[in-house]
């Protein structure tokens, strides 16, 4: 449940989107970033979850360290939290960088998120939100099924409580 004052929105398709991952590690993955998203607004915001199809046509915004051109699926974890600096949003993918007081957290979340995601052949990005928050951008391979084949994971809207209270 999203904690109180906290408004979550899903943002996708009536199609499962395919991709090659494995389903646990995308769960650990979007739970990471969602309890990452919910610390940072402890006064309350928006949480907004996306997905949707994208085709790469080579590195993205000058990123070496973007995946091939391809055919991916994004999933966007958006909130209105309150951002990183640019200092931390440098480092928030190292292995055991944290912002948290101790006992709060190990600071693997992000790094582990981004392993699994990289492991899978895909990239996950960040960004500040204008206004206030931040971005993360995941890209995976759109996985290539002939009918009747059931891809490695299909990325499907997570169940989602929407506290309607906070509207």
């Amino acid at each position: 449940a999203a904690p109180d004052g906290v408004t979550v929105v899903g943002e996708t398709g009536d199609e499962p989107l395919p991709v090659c991952i494995d389903p646990t590690k995308l769960r650990q993955v979007l739970m990471s970033l969602i309890d990452n998203a919910f610390d940072a607004m402890p006064d309350g915001g928006q949480l907004v979850l996306t997905t949707d199809e994208m085709m790469l046509r080579g590195p993205r915004f000058g990123d070496l360290d973007a995946p091939p051109s391809g055919d991916y699926v994004r999933l966007v974890v958006s909130d209105t939290g309150e951002g990183m600096p640019p200092d931390v949003m440098a480092r928030a993918l190292e292995p055991a960088f944290t912002t948290k007081p101790s006992g709060k957290g190990t600071g693997l979340g992000l790094s582990i998120a981004h392993g699994a995601i990289k492991g899978a052949g895909g990239h996950l990005g960040l960004r500040e939100r204008p206004g206030g928050g931040t971005i993360v951008e995941i890209l995976l391979p759109r996985a290539v099924t002939r009918p009747g084949e059931d891809a490695a994971a299909l990325l499907e809207p997570p169940p989602l409580h929407v506290d309607q209270s906070a509207e």
